[in-house]
């Protein structure tokens, strides 16, 4: 589990890493913590490392408040779990509309944290991150969310469900290696440059994949028998575990 702290006080800094240790170490959970002394340093780290579980935000901070900066992490990432930290309560309301998990009102105390850490345990182990690099940056997917991704060239397309929409992302990665790291029962490839998740197909036809936002993609003559009753197991499967 990676966890960031982004905290401009050395002594809540400190504190929160003795509370997160412990807690790991109770838990016997695997942890690595890194640190950020302001909303800026933390961005930029953020470029390049996107796989964090769970960040712990201070919100009143020098120059970037911890709220503009949670704002500019949502902006890539809706599922990232925010805990804000702040010494005045008033605060707490600005928060709402990037869905924080929790504000900890200082002095934090041990319980509050570990309440939150496995609130966010609880969250990543309902959710399974694949991470890619694309030309600007890195990009992390929940598979559940993946509809379906298409060959271009060298370069691989996910379409990924975003508040009800398909948007398409480009990641440095054939679809060979990426059809490796897709394994799971909801995805197959139902064409030589197509792999699709079953959850989101609406129907099979002999020449074509609907989806449910009724988006289509072809499957292939040799692909389709394959396709067809994977389609009707992962259906079978998901109504014995209702």
């Amino acid at each position: 589990m990676k966890i960031g702290i982004i905290e401009d006080e050395a002594v809540h800094m400190q504190i929160l890493n003795r509370y997160i240790k412990n807690w790991g170490v109770e838990r016997k959970e695997n942890i690595q913590i890194k640190e950020y002394d302001s909303a800026e340093s933390f961005l930029f780290a953020w470029e390049d490392e996107k796989d964090f579980d769970i960040l712990f935000i201070d919100i009143q901070m020098k120059k970037m408040d911890g709220i503009k900066m949670a704002k500019r992490i949502r902006e890539s990432d809706n599922n990232i779990a925010l805990v804000f930290t702040t010494g005045v309560a008033e605060y707490i309301s600005e928060g709402y509309e990037v869905e924080a998990l929790h504000y900890l009102i200082k002095p934090i105390s041990e319980e509050k944290v570990v309440q939150c850490l496995e609130r966010a345990i609880k969250k990543k182990s309902d959710t399974e991150y694949i991470i890619f690099r694309g030309e600007d940056g890195v990009f992390k997917f929940d598979k559940r969310k993946i509809m379906y991704v298409e060959a271009a060239g060298h370069n691989t397309v996910f379409n990924v469900l975003e508040d009800g929409r398909s948007v398409s992302y480009t990641v440095l990665e054939a679809v060979k290696n990426v059809e490796k790291r897709l394994d799971g029962d909801n995805f197959v490839k139902c064409h030589r440059s197509y792999i699709c998740n079953l959850e989101f197909v609406h129907s099979i036809g002999k020449n074509e994949i609907i989806f449910d936002d009724g988006s289509k993609i072809p499957v292939s003559r040799r692909a389709y028998p394959v396709v067809n009753e994977a389609f009707i197991h992962y259906y079978k499967r998901v109504e014995v575990y209702r």
